[in-house]
């Protein structure tokens, strides 16, 4: 979302908090929200939303590959969580429509998976 920083901050997520407040039980300030937690509730409150699933497939593999990508000099977090993770992106996939979409993420899975293994059988 293309947002200037001081207008997000200010009535953007405030907004969208206090949406959350008045209707607990709607998925979509969760989802604009964005962050692991808010997707996580986006799904458990309508887990037929493909846009939350994705986005928190791509947030997963975002924080994976950051903690991955000093590999093989170091890794930056604990590799084991991260596997745990990318086992949590995988279930996420399941409930995408997309054939495509499920391809091209169950491969960067995959490969951030190798990735992770190959360091820890290296240490």
């Amino acid at each position: 979302m293309l947002v200037p920083h001081p207008l997000h901050v200010r009535v953007v997520e405030p907004t969208l908090l206090e949406w959350t407040e008045v209707e607990p039980g709607c998925s979509e300030p969760h989802r604009w929200l964005g962050g692991y937690e808010h997707l996580k509730r986006a799904i458990e409150l309508a887990p037929d939303d493909e846009l939350a699933r994705r986005k928190l497939v791509v947030l997963i593999l975002g924080r994976v590959g950051f903690a991955s990508y000093e590999l093989p000099v170091g890794y930056l977090g604990a590799a084991h969580e991260d596997l745990a993770a990318l086992s949590e992106a995988e279930v996420l996939l399941q409930g995408l429509s997309s054939a495509d979409d499920r391809r091209q993420l169950a491969a960067e899975i995959a490969e951030e998976r190798r990735l992770i293994q190959e360091y820890l059988r290296n240490r």
